[in-house]
């Protein structure tokens, strides 16, 4: 679960129960990252694949939203290079 507050004060709050558990394609499709587009905030778990980590942070850093990355473990510089 993720609560989050958007500028306007309201809370958007999304649970996808299982969502780590899901497989994951190698690519995510334009209606997957047109939903990353338009969040106000997103957060890049490290519980996925690093391709799916990389998409969803050129998505955030084209639309220019603020990104939270969870640390918890080796990011690979391909990642972090949109924080550098």
């Amino acid at each position: 679960m993720e609560e989050m507050l958007q500028l306007n004060g309201q809370k958007s709050i999304i649970i996808v129960s299982g969502a780590n558990m899901r497989w994951w394609s190698e690519r995510m499709i334009h209606d997957e990252l047109q939903i990353v587009r338009n969040a106000g905030v997103v957060q890049i778990q490290r519980e996925i694949s690093d391709s799916i980590d990389i998409q969803d942070a050129k998505a955030v850093k084209r639309a220019l939203d603020p990104v939270i990355l969870t640390w918890e473990e080796w990011i690979p510089q391909s990642l972090m290079s949109y924080w550098i």
